[in-house]
């Protein structure tokens, strides 16, 4: 009897250890182009790809690490970056842009080219929904499907898309107010946008510091991000 137990828990650690190793985060540095790009991967490389595209001045943590596992479990590989300006890729002095639009659509496009992938399936928010877009056009035989969040279309406005909610654009007015190099400012400021942008729904405030926090302290230059404010269509 001992000794079947005792298989059993064998059993039962190995089950886990492969699913460990099927989930594992793997950091891998993208060279292209005389940058660098911070990118993840989860899941086994063989499966259909996703690469996540994150929105302006975010990085790859916007894309929650049980999301991506999740994903991977499905059977996907997925992949998570950092645009240039945000978390551990190149950036910039602030207020410095040598880069467009379609420069960080090339950018993902050398992200799937350092993989060695063929094609994946682009899932972009924001600014990510606009590169997802550009990909989608530029390099039609690399891009699976697209899926877009809180993005417009490239190119003129469609006029029966809503625009963005005032009460949004009136709260960001106040960011000349804050301490962008103080870790406590910026979380303080950032949290009450966060529960702003989450409407009606449950708010969940210390995931959300634990967010932020994680994301000032990763970055190369926290406040590079704002070159994205400035970012040209190309």
């Amino acid at each position: 009897m001992k000794k079947k137990l005792l298989w059993i828990l064998i059993l039962g650690l190995i089950i886990i250890s492969c699913k460990q190793r099927k989930t594992e985060m793997k950091e891998k540095i993208i060279k292209t182009n005389g940058i660098e790009l911070c990118t993840e991967s989860f899941g086994n490389k063989k499966n259909p790809a996703i690469l996540l595209v994150a929105g302006a001045t975010v990085s790859m943590l916007y894309w929650d690490t049980e999301f991506c596992q999740q994903l991977s479990e499905k059977g996907f590989f997925v992949i998570r970056y950092d645009n240039r300006d945000v978390g551990k890729s190149t950036n910039y002095e602030p207020g410095s842009t040598p880069y467009d639009i379609v420069d960080l659509t090339n950018d993902a496009i050398s992200i799937l080219d350092g993989y060695k992938i063929d094609k994946a399936h682009f899932v972009g928010i924001s600014l990510g929904g606009l590169i997802s877009q550009i990909a989608s056009i530029k390099f039609a035989d690399r891009v699976n499907s697209l899926t877009l969040m809180s993005s417009g279309p490239w190119g003129d406005s469609d006029p029966t898309i809503p625009e963005m909610d005032t009460s949004i654009l009136d709260f960001h007015s106040k960011a000349g107010t804050v301490n962008w190099t103080n870790e406590d400012s910026v979380v303080n400021y950032l949290i009450q946008g966060a529960e702003l942008m989450s409407g009606k729904k449950q708010f969940d405030k210390q995931r959300s510091e634990k967010l932020i926090r994680a994301e000032f302290n990763r970055a190369n230059n926290y406040i590079s991000m704002f070159n994205h404010a400035a970012l040209q269509g190309g």
